[in-house]
């Protein structure tokens, strides 16, 4: 993404270390990209975070694996470890970062809650790009259709929609106000 909005300015968050080291490694040589050793949640504080590990270091989640246990048995979350989290208004207001034109979510299971947590920013989100359960991947996660017609309400629409494996699927948002000047734009 960096290299594609050269002038955007790119906030990524990790919150497991092994995982945020990578991260600022492999972004190291891009100035338009801050790295923040966080969860985006619901709250400010600290948080238990299952970790995952095996066939995906990728699958890490504030909320306890339920299905994905079952759907992907290869993966594991034998580890669970303290992090720090904060909500994305807060961060924003802490930062001061006023907008936010687009987000890229990946929180397995947690980017309902971490965005009901911060309407300002999210009033000013022109774009959303995220996964979407269809089963209960994760324990007390919102399933697509309440996802989506919560985000509905908030004024996005599904601009582009993908089955991405057969437990979830990606979804492009798009704030209904600003579509034509949102995709010139990135």
């Amino acid at each position: 993404m960096a290299k594609l909005w050269r002038r955007g300015t790119i906030y990524a968050f990790e919150p497991v270390p092994e995982i945020y080291e990578q991260l600022t490694k492999a972004t190291k040589g891009f100035k338009n990209v801050f790295c923040n050793p966080l969860a985006l949640s619901d709250q400010v504080g600290t948080s238990e975070i299952f970790v995952s590990s095996g066939s995906s270091d990728a699958s890490s989640s504030l909320l306890a694996p339920k299905d994905h246990l079952i759907e992907h048995p290869s993966v594991n979350f034998s580890n669970n470890i303290q992090i720090q989290t904060t909500t994305l208004d807060q961060w924003a207001l802490e930062n001061k970062v006023n907008y936010v034109d687009f987000m890229w979510l990946d929180m397995q299971g947690y980017e309902p809650f971490a965005l009901k947590a911060s309407p300002r920013i999210l009033s000013t989100v022109k774009a959303i790009y995220t996964e979407v359960s269809l089963k209960q991947l994760y324990d007390g996660t919102p399933l697509y259709l309440e996802f989506r017609q919560w985000l509905e309400e908030q004024g996005f629409r599904v601009e582009r929609e993908e089955l991405a494996w057969s437990d979830a699927k990606e979804l492009f948002f798009v704030r209904e106000r600003s579509t034509n000047k949102c995709l010139s734009r990135l």
